[in-house]
């Protein structure tokens, strides 16, 4: 089974896909999908939620040290470097 980061790519697709597949059904179908609407609604809600499960996934392995995909080899992420990079983000006032 894929790790999390190797389906990383699916984070922006999952939304896209449910707005293509909306929008296709309100140009084609309009009073069916207009019926439909807490079945599209549902849809929707759930293309963005896997998205941010699966977004929030990889951002847990990548805080707990997980190694990276072969697509980027730079090697484990520690915890303590991303609370330094953001530590030194808030006290910069940006």
């Amino acid at each position: 089974m894929p790790s999390a980061e190797e389906l990383a790519w699916l984070i922006p697709v999952l939304p896209l896909f449910g707005a293509v597949l909306t929008g296709l059904g309100l140009i084609s179908f309009n009073r069916t999908i207009n019926r439909l609407r807490k079945p599209v609604a549902l849809l929707l809600i759930s293309c963005v939620g896997a998205a941010a499960a699966l977004s929030y996934s990889i951002l847990f392995n990548q805080l707990n040290g997980a190694r990276r995909s072969s697509i980027c080899s730079y090697g484990p992420v520690p915890a303590t470097s991303f609370c330094r990079w953001a530590t030194w983000w808030i006290h910069s006032g940006r």
